[in-house]
């Protein structure tokens, strides 16, 4: 089993790559794959980017080059469902573009030829419960420390398993918010890349699992606290996150 690892900013995946043991570097399309071991698992690492393309781009090589068996892709989101808060973290059960629309030809979020809205997420045994214990409320502070844990009002972290939308937008306006909650009610938040690899995934025949971090609520104050957020607790949200995927 090689396990792929993905994230599309440096913050979310810089701690990933210091976890990785016996590192072999291998240079391809501008980014750097970074091979190894974490808890003894075969891994190939990679900060793929910003957006659907770069991430399309980005797991294809993990599959065709490296022949990864399974893709985890973390980094942080917008939160849409309203019980979501800064913090809280969403497993993908599936995800959708909300930016796909194809109408009359097709019914809008459908991918043509593929004639699927929703593809589905794959959610490894007890991930969940896993988290749910690396995120309990006596221990949050022990994972991005006392500083960002207070600020941020961490201390009861809620782990949702629901659909997550992805789109090349920063959605940072009420009114896009708003018309997404309307026309995907059982999104929970959304994002920049994850329907794009679930979608390569799924025509490779390849489980993925993508885990999403709340570090706003995608409205008109969106980008009052992003950068701090990804800088100072992404980043170790993503250790977490995939040192507990790893785990045995």
């Amino acid at each position: 089993m090689i396990y792929g690892i993905m994230a599309a900013m440096p913050e979310e995946i810089e701690g990933v790559i210091k976890l990785v043991e016996n590192s072999e570097i291998k240079s391809i399309g501008g980014r750097d794959y970074i091979s190894g071991t974490i808890n003894d698992k075969n891994v190939v690492v990679v900060f793929s980017r910003w957006g659907k393309v770069a991430a399309a781009s980005t797991v294809t090589t993990l599959i065709d080059i490296f022949n990864v068996n399974q893709i985890l892709f973390t980094g942080i989101a917008g939160g849409i469902h309203a019980d979501l808060k800064v913090g809280d973290i969403v497993v993908a059960s599936s995800c959708v573009f909300h930016d796909m629309d194809t109408r009359p030809l097709h019914d809008r979020y459908v991918v043509p030829l593929l004639n699927i809205k929703y593809f589905d997420v794959h959610v490894t045994d007890g991930l969940i419960e896993k988290l749910q214990n690396v995120f309990d409320v006596n221990n949050i502070s022990n994972v991005v420390g006392e500083q960002w844990s207070g600020h941020f009002n961490l201390s009861a972290v809620m782990i949702v398993n629901r659909p997550i939308a992805s789109g090349d937008q920063f959605i940072n306006s009420q009114e896009t918010r708003n018309d997404i909650q309307v026309n995907l009610a059982d999104v929970a938040c959304v994002e920049m890349e994850g329907a794009a690899v679930a979608q390569i995934c799924f025509e490779h025949n390849i489980p993925c699992t993508i885990v999403r971090t709340i570090s706003d609520s995608a409205n008109d104050s969106a980008a009052v606290d992003f950068e701090p957020f990804a800088k100072y607790v992404a980043s170790n949200y993503s250790i977490a996150i995939v040192s507990a995927l790893l785990s045995d």
